[in-house]
């Protein structure tokens, strides 16, 4: 592991799943808090998160798989969520965890929802930050005319072939901030992005829409904080519908007016604050 300074307690490192090497960043000392990305992003992307909650957490921010410097795997397969969700368990094992508070984003925000599905003892609380609410995600984007144009920028993505044009700009769009808009296009620009769009080849689904998924089974049973920009541009309002029967452990839903896509960038200060009530609220800060 190379060491990212002079404080001993901040370092990167990599961490192997089934021949697949998964980057982390980690700060701090204390009860583990994993923070994963999704698209378009990397593992930088929680730098307030990190500078904040490292005070008292060992944070740790992976690098999802597809997404440099972790491995991209050529076999659209490699990214069914099941793996991503192996690669977590891989990290929280690295780190000797017994469990984790574990917050996502987008993408990382669908991985951890599989994750506290599939190993709820690993998972001391879920902070989920604008990503598609599971249990809701299959019927909007099979049903709701308005996910379905909201869904639009992934049918490029799902049929996009190694040599395509990568068209950063566009992808980048909604970043708010503009430095990192800078910052993720250049990232953009510098990686294979096959891996990336792999995540939505296998997970998202695209046309033709209509299919009936069978999500009776997604029931959360791990204290959970939703944390919501309400101008979201890629997600409707409505997978906020029907919350209470999706979780049955206590939950939280915070929503933030004139706020996009990346509310804890775009309102860290707010974002962190409501963080820290939500841990203090479980005696878990």
């Amino acid at each position: 592991m190379a060491s990212l300074g002079t404080d001993a307690q901040s370092y990167e490192g990599f961490v192997e799943n089934g021949g697949v090497r998964v980057h982390f960043r980690t700060a701090g000392q204390g009860p583990l808090l994993l923070l994963l990305h999704g698209f378009p992003d990397n593992g930088e992307t929680f730098k307030a998160q990190v500078a904040e909650f490292s005070k008292k957490y060992t944070v740790v921010c992976p690098t999802l798989r597809g997404f440099p410097p972790s491995s991209v795997p050529d076999d659209v397969d490699a990214y069914d969520l099941s793996n991503v969700v192996g690669d977590m368990i891989t990290i929280l094992a690295h780190f000797k965890a017994e469990k984790a508070i574990i917050g996502g984003h987008d993408f990382g925000g669908a991985a951890i929802q599989m994750l506290a599905l599939m190993r709820p003892e690993l998972v001391a609380g879920l902070i989920l930050i604008n990503t598609p609410i599971l249990p809701r995600f299959y019927d909007l984007v099979n049903f709701d005319e308005g996910q379905q144009k909201m869904s639009e920028y992934t049918i490029k993505f799902i049929q996009y072939q190694p040599g395509d044009e990568k068209n950063e700009a566009d992808v980048v769009k909604f970043i708010r901030d503009t430095a990192r808009r800078q910052e993720v296009a250049e990232y953009m620009r510098s990686s294979p992005m096959h891996g990336m769009f792999a995540l939505y080849k296998k997970n998202y689904p695209g046309p033709p829409y209509g299919q009936n998924v069978d999500t009776s089974h997604m029931r959360f049973q791990v204290p959970t904080l939703i944390i919501w920009g309400v101008e979201d541009e890629y997600f409707s309002p409505r997978f906020l519908d029907q919350l209470l029967q999706h979780f049955l452990a206590p939950t939280r839903l915070v929503t933030l007016p004139a706020t996009g896509h990346w509310p804890f960038q775009e309102q860290a200060e707010k974002v962190n604050s409501e963080i820290w009530s939500w841990l203090e609220m479980l005696k878990l800060g």
